[in-house]
């Protein structure tokens, strides 16, 4: 169950154009005790994580790198002027021994096709004491989620690709990782024409994934509700943060 992102690259930053990327509190860390710190974005998309630490760290010791399986993917990050694009698999990527100071991964997780894989490829990968971080959304908090509440279908795919937090921790614990967990589960209303426009364009991967009958069953009935006066639907905040350190 992939997503085809070969087909929304040229789409997929409508939907994020608005969001806020902080500067990364790893890379700064990890820049007071090392000389150099070389950071990998794990299925880093269109680039903009990227974009935004280069702005950030532009002038420091930090080597940016970005994997990704999708070539539309990357031609899009390159638009960024983001230099050390890498096509690669999470399950096999293409460095010898520790050389990664950093993994981080942003809602790419869940696309991994085969997740025990790719934490034996990260742990590989990684420095000792190199950071593991993955921010994703976290379905099993997402309660009343207008996606799900729309598009009910949605829920079945994404418990295939979404591991629990717990699981991912028990996990990285096995591979010599300390681990830390957090949660972001405040909900929020937004207008259902927000919604609406989100779900018209499709690029969400739950959306991307469901049968064309589904979908449009889904979109009818949230049209019909956006048409309603000052109507709106709950969208939780369900955001995984984990942070792991490889201890051994």
């Amino acid at each position: 169950m992939r997503t085809d992102y070969e087909h929304l690259a040229a789409r997929y930053d409508e939907d994020r154009a608005g969001w806020s990327l902080p500067r990364d509190d790893v890379v700064d860390e990890l820049l007071a005790s090392n000389q150099v710190v070389r950071v990998l974005d794990l299925g880093c998309g269109t680039g903009r994580w990227l974009a935004a630490q280069r702005d950030f760290f532009g002038d420091s010791a930090v080597v940016l790198l970005g994997a990704d399986p999708s070539s539309a993917m990357l031609a899009q990050a390159s638009t960024k002027r983001i230099a050390n694009l890498i096509r690669a698999r999470a399950e096999d990527l293409p460095f010898n021994g520790t050389v990664i100071s950093y993994v981080a991964s942003s809602y790419a997780f869940h696309h991994f096709s085969d997740k025990d894989r790719a934490l034996d490829e990260v742990r590989r990968v990684l420095t000792t004491d190199g950071v593991f971080r993955i921010n994703n959304f976290e379905p099993t908090t997402a309660h009343g989620y207008w996606l799900y509440e729309f598009f009910p279908e949605t829920v079945a795919i994404d418990a295939v690709r979404f591991w629990p937090p717990e699981r991912i921790a028990d996990a990285l614990d096995t591979r010599g990782f300390t681990v830390e967990v957090n949660l972001d589960t405040d909900p929020a209303e937004i207008p259902a024409s927000d919604a609406l426009a989100d779900a018209e364009r499709r690029v969400l991967s739950h959306l991307a994934l469901l049968n064309d009958g589904a979908y449009a069953h889904g979109l009818a009935r949230l049209r019909h509700k956006a048409a309603l006066p000052n109507a709106t639907v709950l969208t939780p905040r369900s955001q995984l943060r984990l942070t792991a350190r490889r201890t051994s």
